[in-house]
Parts: structure tokens; C-alpha cells; sequence
């Protein structure tokens, strides 16, 4: 795992192709979950703490948009994420916060990950 600190762009410039891949991929996966889709299709692609951990960063962004009106992590995203962010409460982005914290504990005691993120792919979907 490549420890990063994700309020700068240096670093994801550094990460290694299947790093980014997996960052863009989780961060799509995301956007969809929250438009209402359930993108199962690409669930092995994301399932594993790495992929929670760029959703989570994700909806820290939208939480800190939606309250602050910036966006501190994922700049490459601030288009979808402004557009995104008014459509959620901050109480529901903090309920998704919630559920990516707890899929990501739930992966870290060695949960099955796709059992984990069918889990949280329906809370999501279910929290919409």
C-alpha cells in the first residue's frame, strides 16, 4: 500500500498505473452509486480497502463542498463533485461517510470484500 497525502496532487502523480486505474475506477463507481446505479459490473474491480479508501475520499470532498464550498482531495473530480454535492444533505453524505467506515472495518477483520461492497453498494443505493 502507498501511504499518500491525498491533499496534494504530487502524490497521485507518483502512483503506478494500477494505483490510478483502481482510484479512477472506485471514484466512477462512486458517481454511479450515487446517481442511483448499482454498478455491479465493476464491483471486483473496487472491492478492497484501497478502493473504499477513494470512494470515502470522494464523499469527504462532497462533505467538504457542500459545507465549505471548496474541495480539498480530489481536484481531477470537481466538476462531478460540485454538480453532485447540492443534490445530497450534508446528514446523507455523512450516512454514506458512515457506511464506507464501516465497509472499510469490516474489510480490515478480512470480511469477504465482494460480500462487503454488495453490502455497501445497497446501503448506498438504499440511503439515496
Amino acid at each position: 500500500i502507498i501511504t499518500c497525502d491525498w491533499s496534494s496532487d504530487v502524490c497521485s502523480s507518483d502512483l503506478d498505473e494500477d494505483y490510478r486505474s483502481l482510484r479512477g475506477t472506485a471514484q466512477e463507481v462512486m458517481a454511479a452509486l450515487l446517481r442511483g446505479e448499482l454498478p455491479f459490473d465493476r464491483l471486483n474491480a473496487v472491492a478492497s480497502i484501497e478502493g473504499a479508501h477513494f470512494m470515502l475520499s470522494y464523499m469527504r470532498d462532497m462533505l467538504t463542498y457542500r459545507t465549505l464550498g471548496r474541495i480539498d482531495q480530489n481536484a481531477d473530480r470537481a466538476e462531478d463533485i460540485s454538480s453532485m454535492a447540492p443534490r445530497f444533505t450534508t446528514g446523507r453524505i455523512n450516512c454514506i461517510i458512515e457506511s464506507l467506515a464501516n465497509a472499510m472495518d469490516r474489510l480490515s477483520t478480512n470480511a469477504p470484500a465482494a460480500g462487503t461492497f454488495t453490502r455497501l453498494f445497497t446501503e448506498i443505493t438504499e440511503e439515496l
